[in-house]
């Protein structure tokens, strides 16, 4: 039964008699709250899904649950602008769903039903403030929630303080899919608890074999990264700081350590200066695939955005008054099988440049792995495709160009 506000009276009356057979009740209207309350105050034995959007800009905190008739084989519950009450709510027990959407602050309610939920299967919470954790009357705080049969988690938490004071006290035995995205990050101060939230139990999963790291810097001052495997996601926003950077590179090393060493695909989604400097951060990982993402490089300016991708990885440096190819040394990257770059204007001069530095840099390199170079959606000088491919051909490098 889906609901909607503008209900006539003589319908309304239908409604509570069809409510006592009803197992489905969905509204996401908060101006149907008050009628979706009055049927919730009609006996019934049937329901078992229950989605309810709360009222819009409410006076006080509310519970529309609490001292309705709610049975107790209710099993999917999706609250939006409000939370269950714990209090005397024994359905909890045997909820296997739990949603909670546009939640003000992780309060103790939210653990004390959630350490209720001993039945939950998939729990997913959206909370845009702070944490706000006191004991309430008959009832402490617990320390420790375990969920023995929970499969799906999905967090979404605009503080990081509110996702460690959750996550810390989790405690999961078959969690196959779990996602974190925590809206301002401070990662040196919260490591522990990132490691902690990707390292629940997994049921009989495997350390995963590779994982991906996606960054997208911009002009915000803040960049936004998702390191991902088959099972887990964390994504989070950062200060496009160096500081930030090196924790960055602290806590993909722990991930490394956690997970044994997975091989690491790398996407810059632009050319912005944050994104080369949190890429050059994981020179010393299990980097083996780059992908270059440049559309916002200028199509007149003959591809120089790809001197960040070159300058990042360690093949170009900074000369006296421009970039020039790095003939010393370097360890970076030294895992690096493969670079993607897509939408960059490579012109005569750029594509030349392009080979060169490669060319430079792998003889001073000799252990560098790199295999492929593919070119996607670039505007490629075609008078210079066939000796650049042959050259990197000489050096066991296969270019290809994909249009």
């Amino acid at each position: 039964m889906d609901i909607t506000p503008s209900i006539p009276d003589q319908l309304g009356l239908e409604l509570v008699w069809c409510v006592t057979r009803v197992q489905t009740l969905r509204s996401v209207d908060p101006d149907a709250y008050s009628l979706c309350r009055m049927l919730l105050g009609t006996r019934t034995s049937t329901l078992q899904t229950l989605q309810l959007t709360g009222p819009q800009n409410p006076k006080r905190g509310i519970e529309p649950l609490r001292d309705l008739s709610v049975p107790s084989r209710i099993r999917h519950l999706t609250a939006v602008g409000w939370r269950p009450s714990s209090q005397g709510a024994m359905w909890l027990n045997g909820l296997k769903e739990l949603v909670l959407h546009d939640i003000s602050k992780l309060d103790a309610e939210i653990l004390l039903v959630l350490s209720a939920c001993v039945s939950l299967e998939r729990f997913e919470i959206q909370c845009a403030g702070g944490i706000d954790i006191k004991d309430v009357p008959g009832a402490r705080v617990p320390s420790t929630i375990t969920l023995p049969r929970l499969q799906v988690m999905d967090l979404m938490f605009k503080s990081d303080e509110a996702a460690a004071s959750l996550i810390r006290r989790l405690f999961t035995l078959q969690l196959l899919r779990a996602s974190l995205d925590v809206g301002n990050a401070h990662l040196s101060r919260y490591n522990a608890y990132y490691c902690q939230f990707m390292s629940q139990a997994q049921g009989d999963a495997q350390y995963p074999t590779s994982a991906s790291i996606t960054i997208e810097g911009g002009d915000s001052g803040y960049t936004y990264i998702v390191y991902e495997t088959e099972g887990r996601r964390f994504a989070f926003d950062v200060l496009s700081t160096e500081g930030q950077a090196q924790a960055f590179e602290d806590l993909i090393q722990e991930f490394h350590d956690l997970f044994k060493g997975p091989s690491l695909t790398v996407k810059s989604m632009n050319s912005s200066a944050s994104n080369w400097m949190f890429l050059k951060s994981l020179g010393d990982q299990n980097v083996r695939t780059i992908e270059a993402h440049l559309s916002e490089g200028d199509p007149e300016g003959g591809g120089s955005e790809v001197d960040g991708l070159l300058k990042a990885i360690g093949a170009l440096k900074r000369g006296k008054r421009k970039l020039v190819p790095n003939t010393t040394a370097n360890q970076s990257f030294k895992s690096l099988k493969s670079i993607a770059i897509y939408d960059a204007h490579l012109d005569f001069n750029r594509f030349t440049f392009l080979t060169e530095t490669w060319l430079r840099y792998r003889q001073k390199n000799p252990t560098q792995r790199l295999e492929e170079i593919d070119l996607i959606g670039c505007r490629v000088d075609r008078t210079r495709l066939t000796k650049a491919d042959e050259r990197f051909a000489a050096i066991g490098v296969t270019l290809r160009v994909q249009e």
